[in-house]
């Protein structure tokens, strides 16, 4: 049978439900604090893109769509009701819904727990420039945070691009210019810079690995960019258990569009390497053709901590790495403090335009 279902597992000396504990990679029971060891098998390799049979598919079963943000969370068997990780709205596991999508093929187990992430989080907010004072003291409720997987397609491709471009190079030209200084005028030479164009062509390759890009849409991708990077090669097989205590995001994007923004954030990197290419001081590219080869995907599931709080009555939201513990997040900012401090610098400036012109330097 090719379905993934949410699941439950029994401590075996009280017969409590267990969970993954992050700082162990192994389960606990929070009633007998027994722990039982948990063995992931090695991860998958990638595989060929196969458009017309997208590999193992499954249905998700307890899948819950969010009323407010639209995101689908994963309940953990015996679990009703909770609240949206990315949102924070209230949800009910009132009906059981079933998604045909591409089951994961590895996870990236978290390694960060609660009290970790949020310790992180303090220590984010008490670095931020230009908070208000009060946002120091809004945000410490540790149930706010939940820990939730997040599928990402993961890529690996060759390319080969030919390409023809403008290669720019610097020369300069000696002027005249007349310049008063100290209620004088005089004459003096100067160096204008101007560009020599000339027309290059020729074809650069390049490898690309772990080319990640999310799922899944309901998080704002400002958010997901500034969580740094991932200790992939920690990653193992996906195995249920992984998940209990947890929730877990179902892929709301097709591998098709993920290839598609994969592809966008590979030229990024193909069009710096033409640039590096054509040399000279200042490039430019015309066209490119650029031939994709030996594309491999897999579907991983990465761990989050989420969490949402309310300042001045706005939602913020605030995203942990619960890999490596990388903050990033939505924040207030405070207008009074931006405008004393802009305030300072244009005086300073303006004190150094003053004595610079003062002393001739201007």
């Amino acid at each position: 049978e090719n379905s993934y279902k949410t699941i439950n597992k029994n401590c075996p000396s009280c017969g409590s439900f267990l969970h993954f504990l992050p700082n162990k990679q192994n389960l606990g029971c929070s009633n007998c604090h027994a722990e039982v060891e948990l063995e992931f098998p090695q991860s998958l390799e990638k595989r060929a893109f196969d458009f017309q049979n997208q590999g193992k598919v499954y249905s998700v079963e307890s899948s819950v769509s969010c009323s407010s943000c639209g995101a689908t969370s994963v309940f953990e068997a015996g679990i009703e009701a909770g609240s949206c990780a990315y949102c924070a709205s209230p949800i009910t596991k009132n009906k059981t819904d079933f998604n045909t999508t591409i089951h994961p093929d590895n996870i990236l187990s978290f390694r960060l727990t609660q009290e970790q992430a949020q310790n992180k989080i303090k220590d984010w907010i008490h670095g931020l420039w230009f908070a208000p004072n009060k946002l120091k003291t809004t945000y410490k409720n540790k149930d706010k945070l939940k820990g939730c997987y997040l599928p990402y397609w993961n890529f690996d491709a060759k390319s080969y691009t030919s390409y023809v471009g403008e290669r720019g190079t610097y020369y300069y030209v000696t002027k005249t210019r007349t310049v008063t200084v100290n209620g004088q005028t005089k004459t003096e030479t100067y160096q204008e810079r101007k560009i020599r164009w000339t027309t290059v062509s020729g074809s650069v390759r390049n490898t690309f690995v772990d080319v990640l890009v999310p799922a899944q849409k309901s998080l704002e991708p400002h958010l997901l960019d500034e969580l740094g990077s991932w200790g992939l090669g920690r990653s193992k097989q996906f195995k249920e258990e992984a998940l209990l205590g947890f929730q877990a995001m179902s892929a709301s994007t097709t591998l098709q569009q993920g290839v598609v923004d994969a592809h966008n954030i590979m030229k990024e990197v193909i069009y710096s390497t033409i640039k590096r290419d054509i040399g000279g001081d200042e490039q430019r590219i015309t066209s490119t053709d650029i031939d994709w080869s030996d594309e491999k995907f897999n579907q991983i599931l990465l761990p989050i901590w989420i969490g949402a709080y309310l300042f001045s009555n706005k939602v913020f939201r605030i995203c942990v790495n619960g890999d490596t513990g990388v903050v990033d997040g939505e924040r207030p900012y405070s207008w009074i403090k931006i405008f004393f401090f802009s305030t300072f610098v244009l005086g300073v400036v303006g004190s150094a335009l003053y004595w610079a012109h003062q002393n001739g330097l201007l």
